[in-house]
């Protein structure tokens, strides 16, 4: 494979805006096809709203202003002149290995190995890793430790389960205490009134 393009490698400071001395617009352009539709790897569908509102999408628009203010653009120009692009259909090779495998870089060699075998652009393997890689820094993506921190977790739910209050229990001995308190006035009363009769 060729050496990427710096607009696939997800990373405004390596965008070519110097190789561009006329329209300095045309990386940027560049830029803001290959992220959004990037960005599509990692939502559901291909729903232009929904790749725009997710954190990949918001990713895109942050960097997008980021390079128009490189070039002396303004947050208009950024708005109304470079919007997102139409999401093109494609399949979601790096998603899907991610979803399999549980891990960024098996699931690139499993993009590129499915991206090769459909004919498809394989450049999108290696910009949906640079883009998750760049967006999900601290995360954990060891599929066993996945499942200890959430056997833990539900080790920690457990307990914490017993250590609140039954709330059946709770509401039981309230109705029963409540009880007994009317059954005692009742008494009081009964009693204060029969001694009240027997002085007549």
């Amino acid at each position: 494979m060729n050496k990427l393009s710096s607009i696939f490698e997800m990373d405004p400071k390596k965008v070519p805006i110097v190789d561009f001395p006329i329209s300095h617009t045309k990386p940027i352009f560049d830029f803001n096809q290959v992220c959004y539709n990037t960005s599509v790897e990692f939502v559901d569908g291909f729903n232009q709203d929904d790749v725009r509102s997710s954190k990949y999408g918001q990713y895109c628009n942050n960097r997008i202003h980021e390079l128009c203010h490189q070039i002396g653009k303004n947050n208009k120009f950024a708005k109304n002149v470079i919007k997102p692009p139409i999401i093109t259909p494609r399949p979601k090779f790096f998603a899907e290995g991610l979803k399999k495998l549980g891990n960024p870089e098996q699931a690139k060699a499993y993009c590129l190995q499915q991206a090769s075998k459909h004919d498809t652009n394989a450049y999108y393997c290696e910009s949906a890793y640079a883009l998750y890689k760049k967006l999900n820094k601290h995360e954990n993506f060891d599929i066993k430790k996945t499942e200890n921190i959430q056997h833990t977790k539900t080790k920690k739910s457990d307990t914490e389960k017993d250590d609140k209050p039954n709330c059946t229990i709770v509401a039981i001995v309230s109705v029963l205490l409540a009880v007994l308190f009317i059954i005692a006035m009742v008494l009081t009363v009964n009693m204060l009134t029969t001694g009240v009769i027997k002085k007549k």
